[in-house]
This record gives structure tokens, C-alpha cells and sequence, in this order.
């Protein structure tokens, strides 16, 4: 009788014990899911998103004054940095927002919005889902009728009325240079988005 009693509390408290441990467990995944969560959503929120109109919480306006302090601000969680760069042209000031975007003047003689750049390790999308590294197929799924123009050999897609505009490479074009390159040059080179400009 005593041995049948022993093992009845034993039993007890084995489940007992499995109980609290399978809780642990539960309580520990339901953490880790809730912790994923929102580690996920603080990396979103940290993305930026360049509109027709804004960059994050920056106003975007063509000859709008540009102000080292106000971007700063605005990009506090970034590092921002003035430069001037070179070209043929006239040098301009840039603005480097992180590895994110850069703000350029048309010279250094008025600190004006020109352009904003997007590109190399960017991870900055626009507000049609559109970022770098994605090829033709994936912008016409969310832009239709594009136009292309090449400039300079550099080659654009833009939609009449936007600000947005993406520059793309021709990654297996074994062809001569060309003037004018056509959407079909496009297509059939796996070409892809190596910039995006607001402009």
C-alpha cells in the first residue's frame, strides 16, 4: 500500500514538473515570436521611402534651400555629412545621408535641391516597391508604359509627370554603344536598377 502511494506521488509530481516545463517553453517561444516581431517592425520603421513629394520626413522640392542642421535633424539616426564634389561641370555641394541617399546642388554658388541620388548600398526603397538591384520585369510589374532616354550612354527610365527616375545597366549587352538604347535592349540584358533619382 505504502509503495502504491509513493509511486502515485511520484507520478504527481513528474507531471507536475513536465507541466511547468512545457509553460517555460511556451513562455520562451512566444517570447522569441513577440521579440522577432518587433525587431522586424523597428527595421521597417527604419527604412526609408522616397515619394514623389518626400524622403522620410524630408519635403522634397526642386530649388528648395538646403540646410546642414535641418537634415541633421531630420536624419538624426543617420550620419550626415557636406561635401564638395567634382565634375566637368561646375563643383556642387553633396549631402550624404548615411549609406541612404545624397542631396546635390546644381554649384557651389546656391545650396538648392538639384537631385537626390540613390545608389550602391542603399536599401532605400520608392513608393512603388522599386529598389536597386531589380531588373525590367520587376519595375513594369509596378510602372507600366515606362519611357527610356540615354544620356551621356547612361540609360533612364522615367514616366512622363513623375519625379522618380531609375537608372539602369545592361549586365550581358555585348553590343556597340548606342546613342539610343531601346526597351527591348532592356529586357533581353538582364538589366537593372544600379540608381534611383529624384529629379
Amino acid at each position: 500500500m505504502k509503495t502504491i502511494k509513493v509511486l502515485i506521488t511520484l507520478s504527481i509530481f513528474i507531471i507536475f514538473l513536465s507541466c511547468k516545463k512545457s509553460d517555460q517553453t511556451k513562455s520562451k517561444d512566444s517570447f522569441s515570436i513577440e521579440e522577432k516581431s518587433q525587431e522586424k517592425s523597428s527595421e521597417n520603421s527604419n527604412m526609408l521611402i522616397l515619394t514623389e513629394n518626400t524622403l522620410g520626413d524630408l519635403k522634397l522640392e526642386k530649388g528648395m534651400p538646403l540646410d546642414e542642421l535641418k537634415i541633421k535633424k531630420l536624419f538624426n539616426n543617420l550620419s550626415v555629412s557636406k561635401n564638395i564634389g567634382e565634375q566637368d561641370g561646375p563643383n556642387y555641394f553633396y549631402y550624404k545621408i548615411g549609406t541612404e541617399a545624397i542631396l546635390t546642388t546644381p554649384n557651389t554658388e546656391n545650396e538648392i535641391l538639384s537631385q537626390l541620388w540613390i545608389n550602391e548600398k542603399s536599401k532605400v526603397s520608392d513608393e512603388y516597391g522599386i529598389k536597386l538591384g531589380m531588373i525590367y520585369s520587376d519595375i513594369e510589374k509596378r510602372r507600366t508604359n515606362m519611357n527610356i532616354s540615354t544620356e551621356h550612354y547612361h540609360i533612364y527610365l522615367y514616366k512622363e509627370g513623375s519625379n522618380i527616375v531609375y537608372e539602369m545597366s545592361l549586365e550581358n549587352y555585348n553590343g556597340p554603344d548606342k546613342e539610343e538604347y531601346s526597351l527591348e535592349d532592356i529586357k533581353n540584358n538582364n538589366s537593372k536598377v544600379v540608381s534611383i533619382i529624384w529629379k
